[in-house]
């Protein structure tokens, strides 16, 4: 709006000196009716500006212009009133020395303009710049308005009015090129550069103005003022336009930021005029003598051929300042996808910087600066659940002691989040000039699979160790437990019908039975057990198992089937797969004793992923994934660990006997799958079982074919090979009582010597694991 009333002030001022004239009294009279308003506007115009800017240096700038114009239209008000009234001798001196003081004004307020951090070289650049624009100004002011006017008598007041101007005009000229050629943010380069032109349109009318220049034929006003109308327009302008829209900072920034000025033609084009005024006064010689003038120019040379030179050196420097900034960019772009998480913790420990990576590890979902170490949502925590307290985190230490910290594991689970991460944090204190150190760098790993492998492994390990006593104990248990079973047979027979030890002996049956189940338990852990596997459809498995599940949990607890829409084969032993499904309902109902829901899922993966455990092997159709959660009373962690030791139970004595899920494992790793656990107590559990998944369908079973065996050979040899002389001896009385003739060795040793003596022996029985030898190695040796 302002900008529009000042055009329209400048055009009629111009429209009116053309008709009235500019030395008439109605010329004076629109020169104080035009400059006076239009100096009052500028004025107010960049007080508004300063009002609005929050840069301490722009709000100073734009208040020492406004001074400036209010000291202009005071200096105008006191010009008008004495040409009006005729009292201009008296007034004009006022008036100059108003007009005069305007001088600093605006000088302050452009100094504040090219307040900056510019580098060193550009810096250098813009006094050189400076001082050429000075010389050339200083040469064309002295040659063509101080000299030619200098000489004649005039008073001290007038003398010093023809220094005065012209001096003003220099200073503010030297202080506008900086402002010109500074290099700055795009958008107040624009308004910068667009305030010095306008400031130097206004001047180049001054200048003009004391040159006194003849009239124009053809324009019907004076020519200069139309540059100071338009200087007035321009500056208006900048002012109206900062305060529509503010820039933060109009200072000039580093020469490593922006490209460099390279050879601005400000300088060369004053530079030119040194030239043309050198050969002007060569070819026609007038009262300006040629020598100072040619050294005027030889230093005008020098100082363009020093201004290229640095700007060479810039043109290096910011190459260099690129080059650096790319690979700046290029490492930190590195750090940004690094899949470790690097942060920066300063001495009040918080974190200042950190790349995504280590955001996302450390749950910082708002803004990284200023994070505590320690965030209240998302305790770090030890192996054994306690708190980290702040001054014990690894950062912390790093800060108090100067010392690096290696391989630090902490856990960390945000609210929300069932799953605890495991962190291995490094943290690097660096140093700064005085020595102390300023910050800690945290390299920061997310080592949750790696420890959950090792888990899987130490777990395997054990349980492998675990199957091989089991297995040990199962296999000799077994021996004693045949031979109780044997014994107890042969004895019943020795009985009378009726006789009431028949009973007793009975009992003793029954106990080694179900201790023979006990081992068969135990080697099914041990996965020493035989299997007859088929290919089967787990989903059809399932279904003909629920009827079974419905009695033995019971009408307290729902069964939820989810099951996969498509046929998932597995080639396992169905009465084991059966007997595994079994176990895992019935520990469920032990963990729901007030009822609840059971849900059985399946599905196949067509590969294993991260969530599967590192010994599951993919069959031909990727993997069958068997799920089975309850909703009961979970267990805790140290119980989860432990889960799959034969023996151990969280039942009371007489209800469990710590084998069922045992049994599970065992069956589930002898037909090459594998089993985990998750739970969570007060929450259920969830058992997911890991079976290779086979393309094959089942091929029909051939119809059985109906074979009667042989009667029993009479009067045959029998070789017995057992190193367990109770088994050897159940196994002599048995196949005697049935006819053969028995002779029994305890081990391969003596088998060999009755071999060797002994022809007629028809029948090889020998037990497989013995000491000095082994069953299959004697039988191809007898053969």
């Amino acid at each position: 709006m302002l900008t529009r009333i000042m055009a329209v002030l400048a055009i009629a001022y111009l429209v009116g000196e053309s008709v009235f004239g500019p030395r008439s009294p109605t010329g004076v009279a629109l020169a104080l009716a035009g400059f006076l308003p239009m100096s009052t506007l500028a004025a107010w115009a960049f007080l508004q500006a300063g009002r609005v800017a929050e840069d301490r240096t722009a709000r100073r700038g734009f208040t020492g212009y406004a001074l400036s114009f209010a000291l202009t239209a005071a200096g105008t008000l006191l010009t008008g009133l004495g040409h009006l009234g005729g009292d201009a001798p008296r007034l004009v001196p006022w008036a100059a020395a108003l007009e005069l003081a305007s001088y600093p004004a605006a000088i302050v307020g452009v100094l504040s303009f090219r307040t900056g951090r510019s580098g060193s070289i550009a810096r250098w650049r813009l006094v050189i710049d400076s001082t050429i624009a000075v010389i050339a100004a200083l040469a064309v002011a002295w040659i063509y308005i101080v000299a030619p006017q200098s000489g004649g008598p005039r008073d001290p007041f007038a003398e010093i009015i023809l220094y005065a101007y012209p001096i003003g005009d220099l200073v503010l000229f030297a202080a506008l090129v900086p402002v010109l050629l500074a290099p700055r943010a795009p958008h107040a380069a624009g308004l910068m550069r667009m305030l010095a032109t306008a400031q130097m349109i206004y001047l180049a009318g001054d200048m003009i103005y004391q040159l006194s220049p003849p009239k124009i034929a053809w324009l019907p006003f004076d020519w200069p003022d139309a540059f100071y109308l338009a200087g007035y327009v321009g500056l208006v302008w900048v002012a109206e336009g900062y305060r529509r829209s503010p820039i933060p900072a109009l200072n000039a920034v580093p020469d490593e930021v922006l490209a460099p000025a390279g050879r601005n033609w400000l300088p060369v084009a004053l530079g030119g005029v040194i030239y043309l005024m050198l050969v002007r006064v060569a070819l026609d010689p007038w009262q300006v003598p040629l020598g100072p003038l040619a050294l005027t120019a030889v230093l005008v040379t020098l100082l363009i051929l020093v201004r290229e030179r640095l700007a060479e050196r810039q043109a290096v420097a910011l190459a260099r300042a690129l080059e650096a900034e790319r690979n700046t960019t290029r490492f930190q772009a590195a750090i940004a996808h690094l899949k470790v998480g690097i942060a920066i913790v300063d001495r009040d420990g918080r974190f200042s910087l950190a790349n995504p990576a280590a955001a996302a590890l450390l749950h910082l979902d708002g803004p990284v600066e200023g994070a505590a170490l320690n965030q209240p949502a998302w305790p770090l925590t030890t192996e054994d659940e306690k708190v980290v307290a702040s001054d014990h985190h690894p950062a912390a230490v790093a800060l108090a002691t100067g010392h690096p910290v290696r391989d630090v594991m902490i856990g960390i689970r945000a609210s929300g989040h069932l799953k605890r991460r495991w962190l291995l944090i490094d943290a690097d204190p660096v140093r700064g000039g005085g020595g102390q150190v300023d910050e800690v760098v945290l390299s920061i790993h997310d080592i949750t699979e790696r420890r959950q492998l090792e888990e899987q492994l130490r777990h395997t390990q054990r349980m492998e160790a675990i199957g091989k006593l089991a297995g040990g104990v199962a296999h000799d248990f077994n021996n004693l437990l045949t031979a109780i079973i044997g014994h107890s047979d042969l004895l019943r027979t020795t009985f009378a019908p009726g006789d009431q030890r028949i009973d007793d002996v009975a009992a003793i049956r029954q106990a080694a039975d179900r201790a023979a189940g006990l081992t068969r338990q135990l080697l099914a852990f041990s996965r020493r057990q035989r299997l007859m596997p088929e290919t089967h459809d787990l989903n059809r498995v399932i279904r003909d198992t629920e009827r079974l599940l419905h009695r033995l949990l019971g009408e307290d607890i729902a069964i939820v089937l989810n099951l996969d829409a498509e046929p998932i084969w597995v080639r396992v032993d169905r009465g084991q797969l059966e007997q595994v499904v079994v176990n895992l309902a019935l520990n469920a109902r032990d963990a729901m004793p007030r009822g609840g829901y059971l849900t059985i899922a399946t599905r196949r993966a067509a590969d294993r992923s991260v969530e599967m455990p590192a010994d599951v092997i993919a069959g031909e159709q990727g993997i069958a994934l068997l799920g089975i959660t309850d909703v009961g009373e979970g267990m805790d962690e140290a119980t989860r660990a432990r889960a799959f030791e034969p023996f151990f139970t969280t039942k009371e004595v007489g209800k469990g006997t710590g084998l069922g899920l045992a049994t599970v494992y065992g069956i589930v790793q002898q037909s090459g799958g594998a089993v985990t656990i998750e739970s969570e107590v007060g929450v259920g559990t969830s058992v997911s079982v890991y079976l290779p998944a086979t393309e094959a369908a089942p091929a029909a079973a051939a119809p059985p074919v109906s074979v009667t065996p042989p009667a029993a050979p009479r009067d045959r040899a029998v070789l017995v090979v057992e190193d367990d002389p109770m088994l050897g001896e159940v196994i002599r009385r048995t196949l005697t009582e049935r006819g053969f003739r028995v002779l029994v060795a305890g081990g391969p040793s003596a088998a060999r010597v009755i071999l060797k003596s002994n022809a007629e022996i028809d029948l090889l029985l020998t037990d497989v694991v013995m000491p000095g030898g082994n069953g299959p190695e004697l039988a191809a040796w007898a053969r």
